[in-house]
Order: C-alpha cells, then sequence, then structure tokens
C-alpha cells in the first residue's frame, strides 16, 4: 500500500466548560500547525504545550514516513525536535527548531542550575523527560 496522505499535527481549539456538569465542550476551529507531504508529525503530548495569553508554544518531533511493521516513522533519518509558536490565540503558527537541541539535533549536554528555578516567573516553561528537566524563563525562546 502506498502512503498518500499528508501528515498533520491538528490544534483543536475547544470552548471551556460554562459550568460542571454542563454543556460539553466544542470545536470552534481545526488549525494545521504543520503538514507536509510524506513527513511524519506529532507527539506534542510528550513534547509540551504552554500558554501564555494568546500566545501558545507546543512541541513535536518531525520525521519521514516509512512503510514497515510496526511504527511507520523513519527512525533511520533525522527526527528533530520542533516547536510551533502561535500569537494570536492558534489561528496562525509559526514553526521553529526548538533550542532544547543543538543545530545537529542532539540533546544538549545536561549542566548545573547556576541558580535555582523561578517557577513563579511568568514567562516560565518546563519540560521533563526521561533523566532531563529542560526549563525556559523567555517563553520557550531558549
Amino acid at each position: 500500500m502506498r502512503f498518500a496522505p499528508l501528515l498533520t499535527l491538528v490544534l483543536t481549539v475547544v470552548c471551556p466548560l460554562t459550568a460542571v456538569g454542563g454543556d460539553p465542550p466544542h470545536v470552534t476551529a481545526h488549525v494545521d500547525i504543520y503538514k507536509e507531504a510524506d513527513r511524519f508529525s506529532g507527539w506534542p503530548a510528550n513534547h509540551g504545550i504552554w500558554v501564555w495569553d494568546n500566545e501558545i508554544v507546543v512541541g513535536f518531533i518531525l520525521g519521514y514516513h516509512k512503510e514497515q511493521e510496526g511504527h511507520t516513522i523513519d527512525s533511520g533519518r533525522p527526527i528533530p525536535r520542533m516547536q510551533a509558536r502561535s500569537l494570536d490565540g492558534g489561528r496562525t503558527w509559526a514553526i521553529e527548531e526548538t533550542s532544547l537541541v543543538s543545530s545537529d539535533g542532539e540533546a544538549r549536554d545536561s549542566t548545573s542550575l547556576p541558580r535555582p528555578v523561578d517557577f513563579t516567573d511568568p514567562n516560565f516553561a518546563a519540560w521533563l523527560m526521561h533523566d532531563r528537566f529542560s526549563y525556559s524563563l523567555d517563553r520557550c525562546h531558549t
């Protein structure tokens, strides 16, 4: 079977419940964040989503499709960690390389904290994966 569909990372914007037991949320828009033929983009749940007012950042991986048994992401090709940023509440998106990895796509070396982390900073974001803790105090720019 030939792989034909475009792989799409989709963000669904929903309205919150008005009250406990109220009407269920309803979808107001489906927005393509990233779409390219024969590319795999996914697992945003594993790579984080952060929201500050109308600014949203979502992390994801970007790979290539390979028709094979099991998972169809081609592990023999680069699978960089990426992020997408919206400044208008999710209507439009810009794709960015995350600073969590070096320019060759490898995880940056771990370092000791230079000072305590200010978890109350209004621009704070954190990402935990396996034995790593990364944080940003500038809304995931660094």
